[in-house]
């Protein structure tokens, strides 16, 4: 009796000992230490949101001024009448000037599928009229067209248009269109090796030398010369000079200032970039400041889905979500989503939007835009996929799943749909 009573006791002692092996083992396993630094995962927005030089493209008067102001269905209104002249209809060249400036108007008004049939019709022109292909219409075309794939993230299919304009052989005779060609060109392949604006280092050089031609040029009072002073900046932040970027900002202040409401456009662009900037030095409030008095202009203006204007609410939000304020930041990010069109552009935003989840403890949501942020990065050359498989790893703990880590991450992946 006192044998099976004994044999009883081992039994169960090794039963509890197993029980805790396995406790321990699994436990083991599943524990994840990482500290959650909140600021390591919000992403600012830049203004990558290309211009052109519309007094040399749409002309100079009251279509341009309505244009520069933002006020697009103004501008607009007062182009189309000219298509119906007949005197325009009978020279190819005065129609495709028409065509060019009212579609760049409709681009920037975002009403696309109108700007698409218009481009098709200038391409139509241009492919009929040999003589007219080879003047420097054709490289304006172009260069609006390359606006339009921008637009639309189509960085390439704008890369392509940009150097076929520069391939024009009567651009050389209009060094201000050309230069703004060049720019043009070097924003998009920016955005193609940088999508979501930084870092720009790569390009200081490149843009310091336009800026100089620029100088000789025009006496750096025009469009151009404010917007690469703004590109300047970006780049500087880039390299964390941030000294340096607020300088280049002050100038291209200066220039808007002396245009005026003609440069309404180009100004929203800097607010954006300032924001960028204040957010980067931990000035919250100054960003805050800067991207709400943009955005009372913008939002009415422009419309919630114009991007300019997601730029200002990701940058309203990025501010927020630092400072704390989780759920009026998630709001903001929230709204930024509507204004950009591709992943690759939307990857900072739900990141953003899943750290606020974090901070809040509201896992499963943070759970569901965290991954839709790594799954981009795995793509991304250019997105960290460390960072977010950090935020992950928090959110892990915070949800203590039974699974793995590694057996969560590919379950999460394989549910994930951007």
């Amino acid at each position: 009796m006192k044998l099976k009573k004994k044999a009883l006791i081992i039994f169960i002692l090794l039963l509890i000992c197993s029980s805790l092996f396995l406790f321990l083992k699994k436990n083991s396993q599943k524990e994840i230490k990482v500290e959650f630094d909140k600021n390591l995962y919000i992403s600012a927005g830049y203004g990558i949101f290309l211009l052109d030089e519309t007094e040399k493209v749409i002309n100079s008067g009251e279509i341009a001024k309505q244009f520069n102001k933002g006020e697009y269905e103004t501008a607009s209104k007062l182009l189309q009448p000219l298509l119906n002249q007949s005197r325009v209809n009978e020279i190819p060249a005065q129609k495709l000037e028409i065509i060019n400036a009212l579609a760049i108007i409709k681009t920037f008004e975002g009403k696309l599928d109108e700007a698409q049939q218009l481009y098709d019709e200038a391409q139509e022109i241009l492919n009929s009229n040999v003589e007219l292909s080879n003047k420097c219409i054709a490289a304006k075309v172009y260069n609006n067209l390359s606006l339009f794939y921008n637009v639309n993230f189509e960085r390439e299919k704008a890369q392509e248009c940009l150097t076929k304009a520069l391939e024009n052989p009567m651009l050389i005779q209009d060094p201000l269109v050309e230069m703004v060609v060049e720019f043009n060109l070097m924003e998009v392949e920016s955005g193609i090796d940088h999508p979501m604006g930084a870092p720009r280092y790569d390009y200081l050089d490149k843009a310091k030398k336009m800026l100089n031609s620029e100088k000789k040029l025009l006496g750096s009072n025009q469009v151009i010369g404010a917007q690469v002073y703004i590109f300047l900046g970006d780049s500087y932040i880039s390299t964390y000079n941030n000294k340096k970027a607020k300088e280049c900002y002050d100038k291209a202040g200066q220039i808007i200032e002396r245009g005026g409401e003609w440069y309404t456009i180009i100004w929203l662009r800097m607010q954006i970039s300032l924001g960028a900037l204040y957010i980067n030095e931990k000035d919250y409030t100054g960003a805050l400041y800067e991207c709400e008095k943009a955005l009372d202009l913008a939002e009415p203006l422009l419309g919630e889905e114009n991007l300019i204007v997601a730029n200002l609410y990701r940058n309203i939000g990025a501010a927020y979500i630092h400072m704390d304020e989780d759920l009026q930041g998630i709001e903001y990010s929230f709204k930024a989503l509507n204004g950009y069109k591709s992943n690759a552009s939307r990857c900072g935003l739900w990141g953003n939007i899943a750290t606020a989840y974090t901070s809040l403890e509201e896992y499963d949501l943070a759970k569901e835009y965290a991954f839709k942020s790594y799954k981009v990065s795995l793509d991304s050359e250019y997105e960290s996929e460390e960072k977010y498989e950090l935020l992950l790893k928090y959110i892990y703990n915070g949800i203590n799943p039974s699974e793995d880590f590694e057996v969560w991450i590919e379950e999460g992946l394989e549910k994930t749909e951007n």
